[in-house]
């Protein structure tokens, strides 16, 4: 290749010992000039055109044969008058720099630096891999960057990671073409006002698609490795294109390349589908569109969080306006402590989520005076629930019901008999006078509500498939929840609830250890939970589409206890082991003589563990675990509890139901007309 550009381009650069022997003698070598006018702008620029290429040629093989630090001297002969196109000379002995006559004032000089040309062949002397951190290292700065902040809404359609020096204005070009197709700005770190490891990792999360420039120094750059592994931990889809021109800095070899990724990055290069870079106007702008049309689906989701969470389509939520019922107050009476919320519908069919009162004691187990006590902080919270709806936008007149949902534990004492079922009536009583107090609503529109546990689990389910599909852009295959008195576990059409006190639990392994326990709990889980495994055993699954599973409830303290999850952590799906070997070794510790691990937190994680191998059979490959307490969807707080999944269930039997009696009394008018 490097001889048929010299057939083409007869002019060769100077030897080692001095000018040619044939220039040495040329007149105009000696400054004899013949005079001959100044060519034109319009009469150079295409001559200069058409001979780049040629340029580009010899800059190459002057880099490749002298090495990557040389400069270069080249001028061409237009029309009796030199150019000079390449700047200074490339020997220091007996080389004559032409300089420019300057012809042309209004011409712009052209430049074709050497720097600009082809990477010098691979040396033969043996290379060494740089330094980088580990991975668990950089785990660490990712995670820690994401820490306390729960909320990173997508802003950014890509994330442009590449190597400053070697391809920093094509990216700059990408970003523009890219902003335009996309309709939403790509995070490049020359448009950043700061630059660290945080802003780095806060771009990636909020970017609908990572991309990155391979370029020979890639995995050689500290900064580039770390935004591809934030990359991967945030599960983020991937596009790659690489340089395929030899004249380009950051041009290498397949091999070359990839020899250097880290041991955990090296299987991308059979997983991720890379693109050739081009630089021609036509073949950029086709590159464009081939990688929009790929990640499409990502960007319209990006598009569509953009604006408020609406649980309901424009129809619905007219009907819903037009019937004036949008809002639900939902106390939760679980086994250690109280919540009351409320839920409305704001104007534009919005969801809030509000946490009118935290109480944290079951009501169950107070004393008469100790309920009393409480009754004027009770009656002045669900008296707030007032201005709650006036500062959202709704009537309190669309407040429809408040459901007070007795769980796990007020069931189980409701069926120990009479003396069970007064103690339940003392509870419901006592919220009847409350909300009758705090003169909320007509008290006719107060129900009292024993969940079963199918309903609970079901409603559960509602709630954290519309917050996985808001969050990620897609659905979770299964929910698991642990309870004080329960452990549910749900997935579409599919509801199932196994007995499991955790009081209970925590005694058994005190005074019967762990392996009693185990043995104790298989029958009646094996019992629950084999048609949800069955049912999840027929689900496909494999590393682009892993089974999804999500732990709520009493389980998010179970991984706080293993130390895989803590308070702030940014929500994400990871492998499940990541989460089974920590609960390994929190099992062993507690066995240890003199431990200080909670029996309590030993019980929960025996039984998470154990419900993990039922429901996936004991096949842990290709399954992904999200493990979340507190849900943020878009700037808004989000309670994936059967409390929210029953609002939904509520609003919608609702619309069925006027849309059913609209009906009715549209066929009675035809029959009657």
């Amino acid at each position: 290749m490097e001889g048929e550009h010299h057939r083409k381009l007869p002019v060769r650069p100077p030897s080692r010992g001095g000018a040619s022997p044939s220039r040495a003698k040329s007149p105009r070598a000696e400054g004899h000039r013949t005079a001959s006018p100044s060519p034109s702008q319009s009469q150079v620029r295409p001559l200069v055109e058409e001979v780049q290429p040629y340029i580009d040629a010899l800059v190459n093989s002057v880099h490749r044969t002298v090495g990557p630090d040389a400069a270069l001297s080249i001028s061409l002969k237009i029309f009796g008058a030199e150019i000079q196109v390449v700047g200074t000379p490339i020997f220091t002995e007996g080389a004559r720099h032409v300089a420019s006559p300057s012809p042309m004032p209004s011409m712009p000089p052209i430049s074709v630096p050497v720097a600009a040309a082809a990477a010098p062949p691979p040396s033969t002397t043996a290379t060494t891999a740089p330094t980088l951190p580990a991975k668990s290292d950089d785990l660490a700065q990712i995670t820690e960057a994401l820490l306390n902040s729960p909320n990173l809404p997508i802003v950014h359609s890509f994330f442009l990671s590449h190597v400053q020096r070697e391809s920093g204005d094509l990216n700059r070009l990408l970003s523009l073409l890219l902003h335009a197709e996309a309709e939403m700005p790509c995070w490049i770190d020359q448009s950043a006002s700061t630059i660290n490891i945080k802003t780095m990792v806060h771009g990636i999360a909020q970017s609908s698609v990572f991309m990155a420039t391979m370029t020979k120094s890639y995995f050689e750059s500290r900064y580039c490795v770390l935004e591809l592994r934030a990359a991967l931990y945030l599960k983020k889809t991937i596009v790659m294109i690489h340089e395929t021109d030899e004249r380009q800095p950051g041009y290498a070899t397949f091999y070359d390349f990839w020899k250097h990724a880290p041991q955990d990055l090296a299987n991308l290069c059979n997983t991720v589908t890379s693109r050739p870079i081009r630089r021609k106007g036509y073949e950029q702008n086709a590159l464009v569109q081939d990688i929009i049309c790929q990640i499409r689906p990502e960007l319209d989701r990006a598009q569509d969080a953009k604006r408020p969470l609406q649980v309901l389509g424009a129809k619905v939520g007219g009907i819903l306006r037009e019937i004036g019922e949008t809002a639900a107050c939902y106390v939760d009476l679980g086994s250690g402590q109280t919540m009351v919320y409320l839920l409305a519908l704001a104007p534009d069919m919005s969801l809030e989520y509000q946490l009118v009162w935290e109480h944290k004691e079951c009501f169950l187990d107070m004393t008469d005076a100790a309920r009393q006590e409480a009754r004027p902080t009770a009656v002045a919270k669900f008296g707030s629930v007032i201005d709650r709806l006036h500062a959202i936008g709704t009537p309190p007149t669309n407040l429809f019901q408040i459901c007070i949902g007795a769980t796990a534990t007020y069931r189980a004492t409701a069926d120990t008999g009479r003396e069970g079922k007064a103690r339940v009536d003392v509870v419901e009583r006592w919220f009847r006078g409350v909300i009758s107090e705090a003169a909320l609503i007509k008290d006719g529109l107060v129900s009292f509500t024993t969940l079963v546990p199918r309903d609970e689990a079901m409603f559960e389910w509602l709630a954290v498939k519309t917050a996985c599909t808001e969050m990620f852009g897609f659905n979770c295959d299964a929910v698991i929840a642990g309870g004080s008195g329960s452990v549910q576990v749900s997935m579409e059409n599919e509801f199932t609830s196994a007995q499991s006190n955790l009081k209970a639990a925590t005694k058994h392994i005190k005074d019967h250890g762990i392996a009693s326990y185990k043995d104790n709990l298989k029958p009646e889980f094996r019992q629950s939970f084999s048609k949800i495994a069955d049912r999840l055993d027929m689900t496909p699954r494999n590393a682009e589409r892993p089974l999804r599973l999500v732990l709520i409830s009493s389980f998010y303290y179970a991984a706080v206890a293993c130390k895989v999850a803590q308070k702030g952590d940014f929500p994400r799906f990871r492998v499940v082991n990541e989460l089974c070997g920590p609960a390994e070794k929190l099992l062993k510790a507690f066995e240890q003589p003199g431990s200080t691990v909670s029996p309590k937190d030993v019980a929960n994680v025996v039984r998470l563990l154990a419900v993990l191998n039922l429901v996936t059979s004991g096949d842990f490959k290709n399954v992904e675990i999200l493990i979340v307490r507190e849900w943020t969807v878009r700037k808004k707080d989000y309670k994936a509890t059967w409390t929210t999944g029953k609002f939904l269930h509520d609003i919608r039997l609702k619309v069925l139901s006027h849309e059913q009696n609209r009906g009715a009394v549209t066929h009675k008018e035809t029959t009657t007309a």
